[in-house]
């Protein structure tokens, strides 16, 4: 792998950003128009046979006023969250990756049960490749959720560009989340992510698409802040990266990569049992739970923590972008 500067230059690297003359104003325009439409955000409950945990089947209006899917979970009792304040909840806004849709309640379980509340935004157009989708795009003519590709639908004009309706769809879905009366509204925030296509709308945001995984993030918000993973979430923390570079193996592996993976094995992440379980035994089911549990630890202990925590990270010297947006509501 071949580099035009050293390495403690492309730590600090930050690549000049051209902005179009009109870009606050399109978006002013755009959100401006959606907010036009009333909101209508609908919680209808549903029984998913879950005991601890309560789910609603959600519809509110995106993009033109479009309905928009997505689901709704939340502690059945939610006085017992150690997160509840005043009888409400903080709640993590969850966007889905390429290709996959909102799926069914089963698989979004960690959020409220670590105390949470937690809204799905289903992705329109999409659902067909990874994980079901009920959302269409009607503005393409399609009926229900298609294969990718999508990053050049509508591409030749902004007005039309497929992302426009999504990130529309991504600001709305926050604002119906702090519509639910069980949602602190002044406690919002969507996941980390490395997905480039992740719209990167809420209270907080961070977006690295450069990054081999979002467990590498998550190693660089440890070391940003000062702390070190215990030896359970060192272990889920490699897995995480191994899983999603396949093994050291796709393009977006970089030699930081290497480095989160070494400082992980150092603090006593379980390497072999990690290798064994995705390489031998070929156990997705028990990797992505310690995937799950490395991300995900992320929502219950610090982007939804202390005020403490929180202050940390919002000054921890980042790398990449962090971007903080408050919203109107």
């Amino acid at each position: 792998m071949l580099f035009d500067l050293p390495l403690a230059e492309l730590r600090v690297y930050k690549p000049e950003r051209e902005e179009a003359a009109d870009f606050d104003a399109f978006w002013a325009g755009t959100l401006a128009d959606a907010r036009r439409h009333d909101l209508a955000a609908v919680f209808e409950p549903i029984d998913a046979g879950l005991a601890t945990i309560d789910v609603w089947d959600v519809t509110f209006a995106g993009f033109g006023g479009q309905p928009i899917k997505g689901w709704f979970l939340a502690p059945s009792d939610p006085g017992a969250s150690p997160f509840a304040k005043n009888g409400r909840l903080p709640c993590v806004v969850e966007y889905i990756g390429y290709g996959g849709g909102r799926g069914r309640p089963i698989d979004w379980l960690l959020p409220p049960s670590a105390g949470h509340a937690h809204l799905v935004m289903d992705v329109r157009g999409q659902g067909s490749s990874w994980r079901a989708g009920d959302t269409p795009d009607p503005e393409s003519g399609a009926a229900t959720g298609q294969y990718p590709g999508f990053v050049t639908r509508g591409i030749l004009e902004p007005a039309t560009y497929y992302y426009r309706r999504l990130l529309t769809d991504a600001v709305r879905a926050v604002e119906a989340a702090r519509a639910h009366p069980l949602v602190d509204p002044a406690r919002v925030a969507v996941n980390i992510d490395h997905h480039h296509d992740n719209p990167g709308y809420g209270e907080l945001n961070l977006i690295r698409g450069s990054a081999s995984s979002t467990c590498e993030i998550v190693c660089d918000l440890f070391a940003a802040m000062g702390l070190e993973p215990g030896l359970a979430a060192a272990t889920a923390l490699y897995a995480g990266i191994s899983f999603d570079s396949g093994h050291f193996h796709h393009g977006s592996t970089s030699a930081h990569t290497f480095a989160c993976a070494s400082w992980l094995a150092e603090l006593g992440g379980d390497v072999t049992a990690v290798y064994g379980e995705l390489y031998e035994r070929r156990s997705a089911g028990g990797v992505a739970d310690q995937v799950a549990a490395g991300q995900g630890m992320w929502i219950h202990g610090l982007l939804l923590g202390t005020a403490t925590v929180r202050e940390r990270f919002l000054n921890c010297p980042f790398r990449y972008r962090l971007t903080v947006i408050r919203y109107q509501v």
